[in-house]
């Protein structure tokens, strides 16, 4: 039997149905000692709009803020936790701004008053929680939502711009959300940064998991596509398009916004290219904006498989600073370039240009590898290794090392 939890009715009020946390640590009881945050009408703060956790803004006993995130269905499907460990540990070591921390707890809490029924089907009472960072803001969707109606195009620029880095950021650590929407990014209040939230189907490297799909968000879903998405590095590709489209061409015309959810775009709008947003989009002037309309235009009318190139504009200035650095045979530049770029998901349709510009001589080949083994990139690596007159024992002896490291 399974069980979805109306948090609204079985824990009342929510935290102080906790029976016991099961392992008595320091951190347990931490949390065991701290407390939610209640409104002026002294209810508990929080977030019940997702579809697997009810979310509690809560201080620790140490006076720490956090989101406390309960998952609602009883039992918890073994697939969830056997996920959420590994996911946990491996965010531990991922030290970036996008990213807020994550700790996860199983066993966690448990009901104390579960009801008849439960009771009856002998339904176990305990649910994992995830202890994460509290970000103190706002949606991008209602942030946008405000620039809009102010019109305060200034402001909706830096907002792409910001965009565009959190993207950077996701491929400079090579990171893929699973479900970007207007409300899984949140904008800091103190200094206007994104941050992502809902880490359910986060990937990081490490993470691969061949059979997993995801869903995703209608209208942020490639039309052509019938069900679940395959699970990887690339699955947020057309997601982060259909968003980035959507802020540029906002940043110029701020009274066509939609809502806080799908700011431009509707699910029926992309599969009509001829509708009525699409419309409004392809009226931009910005040359960037334009290509990101034309690359997001003959997105939807492929098939869904095929790889959306919108890289080569987000990461427009690095792939230039690349390219001019294995001419010049510059090392120290191709290693600064090298982590920022390191991740990107079209490198593929690029090793062909590079291998014509590295083939020109030994020197460049020999860069090229230079800056593969220092991008921590296993394919790169393999991909440099096929080109001609690469003469390996020309490597420093750290660089022959982090090879070989790189190839086990």
């Amino acid at each position: 039997m399974i069980v979805e939890l109306d948090y609204r009715n079985n824990l009342v009020p929510a935290l102080k149905e906790i029976r016991r946390f099961a392992d008595q640590s320091v951190t347990d009881l931490n949390i065991l000692g701290g407390k939610p945050f209640r409104d002026a009408a002294g209810k508990e703060i929080a977030d019940n709009s997702g579809g697997n956790a009810v979310i509690f803004k809560f201080q620790q006993a140490d006076g720490v803020v956090c989101a406390l995130r309960i998952l609602k269905r009883f039992p918890v499907e073994i697939e969830v936790t056997q996920r959420l460990a590994p996911l946990s540990q491996l965010l531990g070591r991922t030290l970036s701004p996008i990213l807020v921390s994550y700790r996860y707890f199983n066993p966690g809490i448990f009901l104390a008053n579960p009801d008849e029924d439960m009771q009856n089907a002998g339904v176990p009472m305990m649910t994992p929680i995830l202890v994460m960072g509290w970000v103190e803001g706002i949606s991008l969707g209602k942030h946008l939502q405000k620039l809009c109606r102010l019109g305060d195009a200034a402001a909706l620029v830096q907002l792409l711009e910001r965009w565009l880095m959190l993207i950077r950021e996701m491929r400079r650590i090579g990171l893929a959300h699973g479900d970007i929407t207007a409300s899984n990014i949140m904008v800091r209040s103190n200094d206007g940064a994104l941050v992502l939230v809902d880490y359910d189907d986060l990937y990081l490297p490490g993470l691969d998991d061949a059979n997993r799909k995801v869903m995703g968000t209608p209208g942020y879903q490639h039309p052509k596509l019938k069900g679940a998405r395959s699970y990887g590095p690339g699955m947020d590709d057309f997601s982060l398009l259909v968003m980035t489209v959507s802020l540029a061409v906002l940043a110029e015309q701020p009274d066509k916004f939609g809502s806080t959810d799908q700011p431009l775009f509707k699910k029926m709008d992309l599969s009509n290219t001829n509708s009525d947003a699409f419309n409004v989009a392809r009226n931009v002037w910005d040359g960037n904006a334009r290509e990101y309309v034309r690359m997001l235009e003959e997105a939807c009318n492929a098939a869904p498989d095929v790889l959306v190139d919108f890289d080569r504009i987000v990461f427009a200035d690095q792939i230039s600073k690349f390219e001019a650095a294995i001419d010049q045979c510059n090392r120290s530049a191709l290693q600064a370039q090298a982590p920022l770029i390191r991740n990107l998901s079209v490198w593929p349709q690029y090793a062909s240009d590079y291998e014509d510009i590295a083939g020109r001589s030994r020197e460049k080949g020999l860069e090229m590898l230079r800056f593969a083994i220092a991008s921590k990139n296993a394919v790169w690596v393999r991909e440099m290794l096929k080109l001609p007159h690469v003469d390996m024992s020309l490597l420093e002896v750290s660089e022959r090392s982090q090879l070989d490291a790189l190839l086990r």
